[in-house]
């Protein structure tokens, strides 16, 4: 990619993050499991970029919605996974786990188990982001916000190291 058309993807980039579009918002989310070491079978996306549950949010059952506890700062950090069309799954993915909830600002939250979902971006020192793999990992277990972060496992509940 040259110069200019990477430059210009910078741009739309940092307007999307200005105007409060997360990255995690896609038109099409996809869903598969990976089985990564010590953390053993989770929820990723097609690049394998992690999906996690929040334990301060509340979970949704058949009686109760669920409920996001994180907007502004912590949506900064966690961005929600936005789910405005379909989920497409690859492999092994309980489709019944699969749900949607509204958020307080109108978008929809894609859910798994009830749990609403969330992909992880690291702070770097100087100022921007970090995402990839690496970075994803390390919010596994994260106090932070009024809860804790973890990795999905294929059954939708908090997953603890292997």
């Amino acid at each position: 990619m040259d110069g200019s058309r990477m430059a210009h993807r910078r741009f739309l980039l940092a307007l999307a993050l200005v105007v409060g579009l997360s990255p995690a918002a896609q038109a099409d989310v996809t869903m598969t499991i990976f089985n990564a070491g010590r953390y053993g079978p989770h929820l990723t996306d097609e690049g394998k970029h992690e999906y996690y549950l929040f334990t301060a949010d509340q979970q949704g059952t058949s009686t109760q919605l669920p409920v996001s506890n994180c907007y502004d700062a912590c949506a900064e950090v966690w961005p929600p996974v936005i789910a405005d069309d379909g989920v497409k799954t690859d492999g092994p993915v309980d489709r019944s786990l699969i749900g949607r909830m509204e958020r307080r600002d109108g978008s929809v939250q894609l859910t798994f188990n009830g749990w609403p979902l969330y992909r992880y971006v690291k702070k770097t020192g100087g100022g921007g982001a970090q995402t990839g793999r690496e970075s994803e990992l390390s919010g596994h277990g994260k106090q932070e916000f009024g809860g804790t972060w973890y990795l999905v496992s294929p059954e939708g509940m908090p997953v603890s190291e292997q």
